[in-house]
């Protein structure tokens, strides 16, 4: 026996990753086929844990001591505390299952997928060569997958209207031409209710029971744009094309044009598309972590929030402007502070990062201009186009005629400057507010700013992480919100192994390009959403920091205190154990 155990564990790696292949076939094909509620279910869900324990136990055994347990002692703990919450999640599906209900027993076998999960990442990080490229790799495809199913379509925000324009490109990559204000869309996708934007339990049985039926008409038909109800919300919740750049959408229009291609169902034809988005963010990410020289932790962490995943698990145009920001960023640090012998395909790199920069400059009314123009910057810097001493006197400059401006404005000619515009706002009858308004009150624009950020920074911070999910109706607890602040906390800590120590020059520049952005999101959203009524700007998200969180991290990390690959482990854990603990909450919502 103790020569069979020595054996499988010499084998872990291969061996570990087929055995869980095949016990997790097993124990879905069980849960799959035996759909009348009784113990079955339960036994083969037992079973499936009782086999995962087994196969955890040969990994972290070590004969004949204890060495390689009290060495991966977080990894230990987190993997059995993951399958005992997930036990627990199991029970109570089973327990709901007297209803009859589908979703119940699609709890029980995404419960099972992470289970399966738990022993895989806990098989990585143990072997000794995990790195966190392959970490988040692996997370992002599995939690990613298990989000697309606990969020049906359109339970998102704004999801219709980017399903909409998704499918729009997909008739232009299909070489289908659609009638003025109009979509030519097959009549089982044009027959599909939007309708749905906060579900219930019946709701989300019928959607399940949708996703398995076949294609029904796949006649093309023109379908109209509708417009937006006046003074009301509808507006989020109608399906209309988005006038914006194209480009965001390649990767779920891709998809879709594949579902269609293929001749699969509405739903499984959107599924896929958000597959696809997937893939795009998870790929990018990757390259993104592989090349960063500096701040891969901060990186993992803020790509693995819950509303990180939510948005890469979606057909949000998001996807594309966070991969596109970070990177700019990891380019940019990789290519200017990396040995030049030591960087391959250096040719390809460049032209990818000018081409992502040109990309996400537009983007969103230009917020993350200065993001995508920062390499621009620190080739100046390096090629002494610009010098310290320059940025020093044009800032003093700046900031003198500013104060003779206010002078001339509150003292000389106290008037307007420039005629103010009335705009209605589609969602209220009240005027929103247009640059004018702030170029004739210049200091209420500090103001303005100063109330905003007072009053609604912490919900920045926390939908940043990922406190409001769906349509922001699904708040996950508080105390994983917490948890998640300090383990970004954490994660910016700089680590003693990294090659790379930022100067203070390069610092402060990361610094004035997050901040400017801030400013620039701020006044962006409000030029579109906040009524003239309002002190503080209205339809900010924090989901719209995420591309500027990794370089603003960077800029506050400090030099005196540094964390080895030890806390690296523990962030690991901890952020895997509030992603299980997430998707359990957002399974148990309809139980």
């Amino acid at each position: 026996m103790e020569a069979l155990l020595n054996r499988l564990q010499s084998r872990s790696k291969i061996l570990i990753f087929a055995l869980n292949i095949i016990f997790f076939t097993i124990s879905l094909a069980l849960c799959l086929y035996l759909h009348s509620p009784g113990p079955s279910v339960v036994i083969s869900a037992f079973l499936f844990v009782l086999c995962q324990s087994i196969l955890l136990w040969i990994i972290f055994r070590e004969a004949p001591s204890l060495k390689l347990l009290r060495e991966n002692w977080p990894v230990f703990l987190t993997c059995m505390s993951a399958l005992a919450y997930l036990l627990m999640i199991i029970i109570r599906c089973q327990n709901a299952m007297e209803t009859g209900g589908t979703y119940s027993m699609l709890g029980i076998m995404l419960c099972i997928f992470m289970i399966y999960m738990t022993a895989l990442i806990s098989e990585l990080i143990v072997s000794g060569k995990w790195n966190f490229e392959n970490l988040f790799a692996t997370q992002a495809i599995l939690f990613g997958i298990v989000l697309g199913m606990v969020f049906p379509l359109n339970t998102i925000a704004d999801e219709p209207q980017h399903m909409r324009t998704a499918y729009n490109l997909s008739n232009i990559m299909m070489g289908i031409q659609s009638p003025e204000k109009t979509v030519m869309m097959r009549q089982d996708d044009a027959d599909y209710d939007f309708g749905y934007t906060v579900y219930d339990i019946n709701d989300v049985n019928r959607y399940l029971s949708q996703l398995t039926a076949p294609l029904k008409d796949g006649t093309l038909v023109p379908v109209s744009q509708e417009e937006a109800t006046p003074h009301t919300l509808d507006y989020s919740r109608i399906p209309k094309v988005f006038k914006t750049e194209w480009y965001q959408y390649v990767p779920s229009a891709a998809g879709i044009t594949l579902g269609r291609l293929l001749k699969l169902n509405t739903i499984a034809t959107y599924l896929l598309g958000r597959l696809f988005n997937l893939l795009f963010y998870t790929g990018i990410i990757f390259l993104c972590l592989k090349v960063l020289p500096v701040g891969k932790s901060i990186l993992y962490t803020i790509a693995l929030f819950p509303i990180s995943l939510q948005i890469a698990s979606s057909m949000s145009r998001d996807v594309f402007r966070i991969s596109a920001a970070v990177l700019v960023v990891a380019l940019t640090l990789y290519l200017f502070y990396t040995d030049q012998t030591k960087i391959r395909f250096r040719k390809t790199l460049t032209g990818l990062l000018i081409v992502s920069g040109l990309l996400l400059f537009p983007l969103r009314s230009f917020i993350y201009s200065l993001t995508a123009i920062l390499p621009l910057m620190i080739f100046a810097y390096r090629k002494k186009w610009i010098t310290d001493r320059m940025v020093r006197n044009t800032a003093i400059t700046c900031a003198g005629l500013f104060v003779v401006l206010i002078l001339l404005k509150y003292l000389v000619f106290p008037g307007d400057i420039v005629e103010e515009p009335k705009i209605l706002l589609s969602w209220t009858n009240e005027y929103r507010y247009t640059k004018e308004v702030f170029i004739n009150h210049p200091l209420f624009t500090f103001t303005y700013l100063k109330n905003t950020l007072f009053h609604r920074g912490d919900y920045y911070l926390k939908t940043m992480i990922g406190y409001q999910l769906g349509w922001l109706d699904l708040n996950i607890p508080d105390h994983l919100v917490s948890t998640l602040l300090i383990l970004l906390a954490i994660s910016a800590i700089r680590r003693d192994y990294e090659p790379l120590r930022l100067s203070n020059r390069m610092r402060f520049t990361l610094f004035v390009t997050s901040a400017v952005s801030i400013v620039l999101i701020i006044m962006g959203i409000t030029l579109q959403w906040t009524p003239v009524t309002s002190s503080v700007a209205e339809g900010v998200q924090g989901r719209y920091f995420l591309p500027i969180a990794l370089p603003m991290l960077l800029a506050f990390r400090g030099k005196s205190i540094s964390a080895n690959e030890k806390c690296d482990v523990l962030c690991i854990c901890i952020q895997f154990i509030a992603l299980i603990m997430t998707t359990a909450y957002l399974i148990m919502r309809l139980l």
